[in-house]
């Protein structure tokens, strides 16, 4: 590399976080044009895989921890990193695009991500779950891989067939009295036989789980012209996810 294009590496910044899930600390610098490029590609291909990969693509560039795989972060902890790096690299803060639950109108919002409260963690369920009396599932938390594996930008806002999908994909053991099946041992057909197999009560412990599992939210409050009145109204609303964030 010339001289040239290592003058502006030498002033670059470095932050530090600590990511909300996993605890553990990672240093980060602002993403160059080089990495939002990749980013911007991405968001034209509009696939939900296609942005995953980019984001993923942009942290394992901008992370500068010895061991760091963006891929297996915690959904929230890979949301929860992406903010502070966006923080640092474009602006503290975004203007997501909401539709007015009350009155259906189109608002433009502010949001200063450095407001944004570090989520708690208290309150997931045991990821061992007894399903019968003698059988049984160890879950893990979806992972930014799991998510790309799934073509799934958003967990919580899943479809019937897709939730089954992101089931099968965070079963990391099923175990009776007697064995353990690892969840590299088995296959797809053989992850949803076990889950059809399932009842109803079993499917909606494993929901419980998903559930139980912190978000990144902020509530914002914003005030809309109700078209039918012609008056002003004030509401506020939580959002979830980076698509709410950035769309």
């Amino acid at each position: 590399m010339s001289k040239v294009g290592n003058l502006l590496k030498a002033e670059t910044p470095y932050y530090k976080v600590t990511l909300p899930l996993s605890d553990q600390e990672v240093q980060y610098r602002p993403f160059r044009v080089k990495e939002e490029k990749i980013l911007l590609m991405s968001l034209e291909d509009g696939s939900d895989s296609a942005i995953l990969i980019g984001i993923k693509n942009l942290l394992n560039a901008c992370v500068d921890t010895e061991g760091f795989d963006a891929g297996k972060l915690p959904v929230l902890d890979m949301e929860y990193l992406f903010i502070n790096i966006r923080a640092k690299s474009i602006g503290e803060v975004c203007t997501p695009t909401i539709n007015c639950p009350y009155t259906g109108e189109v608002v433009n919002t502010k949001v200063d991500l450095t407001k944004i409260k570090r989520p708690k963690t208290t309150g997931i369920k045991d990821s061992k779950i007894k399903l019968s009396e003698g059988v049984g599932v160890t879950m893990q938390i979806p992972t930014l891989n799991i998510l790309i594996e799934n073509d799934l930008s958003n967990y919580s806002s899943a479809s019937p067939d897709e939730i089954i999908s992101l089931i099968s994909s965070c079963i990391d053991e099923i175990w009776t009295k007697d064995e353990v099946y690892n969840r590299e041992d088995l296959t797809k057909e053989d992850m949803n036989e076990f889950i059809e197999s399932m009842s109803i009560a079993n499917f909606d412990e494993l929901g419980d789980y998903f559930e139980s599992i912190p978000v990144l939210e902020h509530t914002v409050k914003y005030t809309v012209v109700n078209k039918d009145t012609e008056e002003k109204e004030n509401h506020q609303l939580t959002l979830k996810g980076l698509n709410d964030f950035f769309v």
